[in-house]
C-alpha cells in the first residue's frame, strides 16, 4: 500500500516542480505578453510642441525656394517661418529646414499654392485672407504643435518646376 502510495504522489510531485507549461497555459501567457506590447506600442509620444525657426537668404538660396510661392511670417519679428510654393513648401525646426509636399487634393490658394501640405513628421494647414494667413501644424497623432498668425506675402512667378533642383526665376 505504501509502495502504490508512493507510486502515485512521486510522478505527480515530479509534475508540479518542473518548468513545463501546459500548452493551454502557455498560449495565454503568450497572448498575454502580445496584448501588453501592443499596449505600450499604441500609447502616444508625449507631446512635443515645436517652434519654427526664421527661413533666411542663404536657406532659400540652399534650397532654391524660388518662383511663385507665399511666405507666412508668424510672430513678432516678420520673418518668413513657412514658404509655399505650387508643389512643395519649407518649414525650417531646430536649424533643419524640411521640404514638405502639396496635397494636389487640397484647396488652392494664391500663386497656386495649397492649404495642406505634408512632411515626414508633420502637416501643415494654412489659412489665408486679407494679407493674413494662419499655420497650424500636426505631428503624426494629428495634435497641434504649432499654430501661428501673421502677415503673408505671396510673390507671382514662375510656378516651382515639376524637378525642384531646377532653377527656377523670380
Amino acid at each position: 500500500m505504501v509502495r502504490a502510495f508512493a507510486a502515485l504522489v512521486v510522478p505527480l510531485v515530479l509534475v508540479a516542480c518542473s518548468d513545463e507549461v501546459a500548452p493551454e497555459d502557455q498560449e495565454r501567457r503568450d497572448a498575454e505578453a502580445v496584448a501588453m506590447v501592443e499596449s505600450a506600442n499604441a500609447m502616444e509620444p508625449p507631446l512635443e510642441e515645436i517652434a519654427p525657426d526664421i527661413l533666411t537668404d542663404a536657406d532659400m538660396a540652399e534650397h532654391n525656394i524660388a518662383g511663385a510661392r507665399c511666405i507666412y511670417m508668424p510672430g513678432t519679428n516678420g520673418g518668413p517661418r513657412l514658404i509655399t510654393r505650387s508643389l512643395d513648401a519649407f518649414i525650417k525646426l531646430d536649424g533643419e529646414v524640411q521640404r514638405l509636399a502639396a496635397d494636389a487634393g487640397s484647396l488652392e490658394l494664391a500663386e497656386g499654392t495649397r492649404t495642406i501640405y505634408n512632411g515626414r513628421a508633420y502637416v501643415v494647414r494654412l489659412e489665408m485672407a486679407d494679407g493674413e494667413g494662419r499655420i497650424a501644424v500636426s505631428d503624426a497623432y494629428d495634435r497641434l504643435v504649432y499654430a501661428g498668425d501673421g502677415p503673408v506675402s505671396c510673390m507671382a512667378g514662375e510656378r516651382a518646376p515639376d524637378n525642384p533642383d531646377a532653377p527656377a526665376s523670380l
